[in-house]
């Protein structure tokens, strides 16, 4: 039986989170429902390996008996079913695909060779229900790309990105490291003299939240002058250009000078962070450590531990790992603002 998206239209937020309530309301029925086979009905089936994370996930756009489409807020993934699939509620219980609908959130693992869906799951809600302001004017996405090293970035342009507001209340106007030293600042030197730490965040947010819904919230109910990460991830491994990389960020206090801040959609204190993403995350900071020398990776919380748990405690374990892999090190002490800035902001 084919599900798929109602229209071809993207779903509103509310739609959406409609839908991601169903969701989890038929996973918590599908427990007591007819099971795949007689054989699994004084027991559900639990696979081992489904503990390791996921590959990548998203929102449940469409699915047929062959394939099966994940929809990040600005792409689309379509993926290959194996033959035999299987479907789990987020306790992992086998349930009937059947119970899957379009605007579902799912997590999705591969084969080896990453060419067939062989297990789904329906993820756990990853945030609270939350309003999200519409006061943020917003170009249309162009769906533009381009290169950033290796990689291929989705532009702010590609993504609908605001122009930044210099006169946003947190920001204050243009920086001067006496009068305005929280200030937007545009970098005066070289970014391979201002850079030291990649400083890795998850969103908290539901995967469909991207940077769009992330800028809207920094700039209205933050009262930042644009998104304050540098670079985006989705759930899919995509990657989104923040704000641009010579302006300094907005995302650890007291330490943004001379940190690139790199958000990574989800949240990580419920689920692992996704492979896709992961493989992502790498390569990103493995050209951003060759192209502007940066020495050392950070999770938010290393700098503020009293205020905050991201980047959760799930992605936050696997940065000493990331870091050496890297040839980087761990930690904060790699921290120095530049000495012209006179402000750790």
């Amino acid at each position: 039986m084919a599900i798929t998206d109602p229209s071809p239209r993207a779903l509103t937020r509310r739609e959406f989170l409609k839908l991601g309530t169903i969701g989890v309301g038929l996973t918590a029925a599908a427990t007591a429902c007819a099971p795949l086979n007689p054989d699994q009905a004084s027991a559900p089936t639990r696979v081992p390996d489904l503990a390791r994370p996921h590959d990548m996930a998203g929102m449940l756009s469409a699915m047929t008996d062959t394939t099966l489409t994940l929809r990040s807020p600005d792409r689309a993934r379509q993926l290959s079913l194996a033959s035999n699939i299987h479907v789990y509620a987020p306790t992992k219980t086998e349930i009937s695909r059947n119970d899957l609908i379009a605007g579902t959130t799912v997590g999705v693992w591969l084969d080896e060779q990453a060419a067939q869906v062989t297990s789904i799951q329906i993820l756990p809600l990853l945030a609270g229900m939350h309003d999200v302001p519409a006061d943020v004017p917003q170009p249309q996405p162009t769906g533009e790309t381009r290169s950033f090293g290796p990689l291929t970035l989705i532009s702010r342009a590609g993504w609908g990105a605001a122009p930044p507001n210099l006169n946003a209340r947190a920001e204050h106007g243009v920086f001067d490291p006496v009068t305005n030293p929280e200030g937007w600042l545009v970098y005066p030197e070289p970014l391979s003299l201002a850079f030291n730490t990649v400083v890795v965040h998850h969103s908290a947010l539901h995967l469909d939240d991207g940077p769009r819904i992330i800028q809207e919230l920094h700039m209205s109910i933050k009262g930042y002058a644009d998104i304050a990460y540098h670079f985006v991830v989705d759930s899919l491994g995509e990657l989104y250009e923040g704000r641009v990389l010579n302006a300094r960020g907005a995302h650890t206090g007291g330490h943004n000078t001379g940190t690139v801040g790199v958000v990574l959609m989800g949240n990580f204190n419920v689920v692992e962070p996704f492979t896709a993403q992961m493989k992502t995350l790498r390569r990103l900071i493995a050209y951003l450590r060759d192209a502007y020398y940066i020495t050392h990776i950070a999770g938010h919380r290393d700098f503020q531990p009293d205020e905050t748990e991201c980047p959760g405690r799930y992605l936050e374990k696997q940065l000493p790992t990331l870091a050496t892999d890297l040839s980087m090190k761990f930690g904060t002490d790699g921290y120095v603002p530049p000495a012209w800035s006179k402000s750790t902001k």
